[in-house]
């Protein structure tokens, strides 16, 4: 997994590229190899974007991606 801290004024972001276990309207299991974690969508930044090696590339909150045990 890569992680990348993207630094705004209000808060940071991480960028995070995972392995996509499961879909739902609201949310994204999305897997780091080790943890898996549910991510809803309401606190992602932008869509989860498909990436060519197969991850998904998700931005959202630090808080939520140490909360989550994946940073």
């Amino acid at each position: 997994m890569q992680a990348k801290i993207l630094k705004s004024t209000d808060k940071n972001y991480v960028e995070l590229d995972l392995q996509m276990k499961a879909e739902t309207a609201k949310a994204c299991l999305l897997s780091d190899g080790i943890e898996e974690a549910w991510f809803p969508k309401s606190q992602m930044e932008d869509e989860p974007e498909q990436l060519d090696n197969g991850l998904t590339r998700i931005i959202v909150p630090e808080w939520l991606a140490q909360d989550k045990g994946l940073i």
